[in-house]
């Protein structure tokens, strides 16, 4: 098992943006991503195609230039559903991810990581390299595989695919930002995102969010890349193809109920070999068989961890104060079901709200909290995640 350095997450202001109804590319959110990344510690932004292009984009990468996962590079664009001429071709689609039918919940933010593109001398920093540069031809930065562009990054970046980070609300035709906006968790290797239209607002499903990076941890060596092994990953969450979605469960359901109508559903998910309209897929690069993998997560259910877990003993926190964090097992969704990894310095919690800071009895950061609204009285007892300063299941 690989043993990765320890991370240290970081997390920044929630930037609103106006409720972008400017067509099937809007650039507000873009441009809230932008900001948002300018103001952050651990990531950059390298090329920002919003004002100035047909079919904008927007490229980030880690601020590191020697460590060995620099050759990242997290991709966003806006566009509608991929059965629409301004929608990404199905062809770039991450598996299981296309968004052909859901044309009620265009336009889109698609997110997709190409974790190799810095060794794409040229090419690192742009996208749709297939694109035409002539007369009657489509402009450079064309990402509209099979209508004006060609392949999105080369194939040695080892690009996802899209997948949707945040759809408009059903038959808006909006991505709302207005009441609530965007803010980033980051850390040296790995970037998460949030969206919603009202943060402080249980009822509302205009929810998304996306996290890519080194968000793995391998099992085997074979399946990892470099050394110290790291497994490159990605995850969306949107609301995409259905109203009443959002990625988080609302109860408390065991550990052991994995229903699909209480947990498999709910981000990151599991058993979603179809396009069920449930966006909370998530995939790892193997490198063991060069391709991306879609997964599925065991989720240790840890309801002990709550607002007080720093301070309070419980049946995982040992005589010495150390608080057990369950690690969140990943497979192979389809056969042979292979054991990948498990998530990098994240665990599923218990009665927590979004942007929850947890804190040593010194005061210390331990992490931070996500769910899906920072409306403590409303989402108290509801489960999410706690992205934590700890390197291993401890």
């Amino acid at each position: 098992m690989a043993q990765l350095p320890q991370l240290y997450w970081k997390m920044g202001d929630i930037r609103s943006f106006t409720n972008d109804s400017a067509g099937s590319h809007p650039v507000n959110i873009l441009t809230a991503i932008s900001q948002s990344v300018v103001s952050a510690s651990y990531w950059k932004v390298v090329n920002d195609a919003i004002g100035s292009s047909s079919y904008p984009s927007l490229i980030v990468a880690p601020t590191s230039t020697t460590a060995s996962y620099t050759d990242m590079r997290i991709v966003f664009i806006t566009g509608d559903a991929t059965s629409q001429t301004e929608g990404p071709h199905v062809s770039d689609m991450a598996t299981n991810c296309t968004t052909a039918t859901w044309t009620s919940y265009d336009p889109m933010l698609y997110v997709g990581i190409a974790p190799f593109a810095g060794e794409c001398t040229g090419h690192e920093n742009y996208i749709a390299t297939g694109s035409l540069d002539g007369s009657g031809g489509p402009a450079p930065g064309d990402w509209r595989h099979g209508i004006g562009g060609g392949a999105i990054y080369p194939v040695r970046a080892r690009f996802s695919g899209w997948m949707s980070a945040h759809a408009s609300a059903n038959g808006s035709h909006q991505l709302k930002g207005g009441g609530g906006g965007v803010f980033l968790i980051e850390n040296a290797e790995m970037l998460y995102g949030q969206f919603s239209e009202d943060f402080g607002s249980y009822n509302k499903n205009e929810v998304g969010l996306f996290m890519a990076g080194a968000v793995f941890v391998p099992y085997s060596t074979t399946a990892s890349h470099g050394s110290p092994g790291r497994m490159f990953g990605i995850a969306q969450g949107s609301d995409v193809g259905s109203s009443g979605y959002t990625p988080f469960r609302t109860s408390n359901d065991p550990p052991t109920d994995i229903d699909a109508s209480s947990d498999v559903r709910f981000w990151p998910g599991s058993n979603t070999a179809t396009n069920d309209g449930y966006g909370n897929r998530h995939f790892c690069w193997d490198s063991g068989s060069l391709a991306w993998v879609q997964l599925q997560t065991l989720k240790h259910f840890s309801d002990e961890i709550a607002d007080e877990f720093t301070t309070d003993y419980n049946a995982f926190r040992a005589g010495d104060g150390t608080q057990v964090l369950l690690p969140l097992h990943v497979f192979q969704n389809s056969t042979p079901h292979t054991a990948m990894g498990y998530w990098r310095q994240m665990t599923q919690c218990a009665g927590v709200y979004t942007r929850k800071i947890m804190r040593a009895p010194d005061g210390t950061v331990e992490g931070f909290c996500i769910q899906k609204t920072h409306d403590r009285s409303a989402t108290f007892t509801s489960p999410g995640y706690f992205l934590h300063n700890q390197k291993s299941f401890t």
